[in-house]
């Protein structure tokens, strides 16, 4: 899952969450496949950011980057899972996640790589 601005987000993306106003109001349910329409009405309700997922576009995205800025978030990752002991699901659910959120963010933003 990634945190997009409306402006990132794309027509065919999956919403990850709920999409709520200002207000509270649910808008849309996560597995709403996005729309341009959709996204129009999430800007006119005041909506700024949308969970969606990766997953299933982080293959495409890997290979529209540089593979030296992958190889840095690689590196990264590296340095902050050295200590996180043996092998877990968790930890391997966490990293890959933050993978994810790495490379989504690199590829948002080409001279900016790193988890923060």
């Amino acid at each position: 899952m990634a945190t997009l601005t409306l402006d990132q987000a794309r027509p065919g993306m999956m919403l990850a969450a709920e999409v709520f106003d200002r207000r509270g109001r649910l808008l849309m349910r996560p597995d709403t496949e996005l729309t341009e329409k959709h996204l129009e009405s999430l800007r006119m309700w005041g909506v700024t950011h949308v969970d969606v997922d990766v997953a299933d576009d982080e293959p495409e995205l890997v290979e529209q980057l540089d593979p030296e800025v992958v190889a840095e978030v690689e590196a990264e990752l590296d340095e902050l899972f050295a200590n996180a002991g043996p092998p877990h699901p968790f930890l391997d659910g966490l990293r890959e996640a933050a993978r994810a959120a790495a490379l989504h963010k690199a590829g948002a933003r080409p001279a900016a790589v790193g988890v923060s």
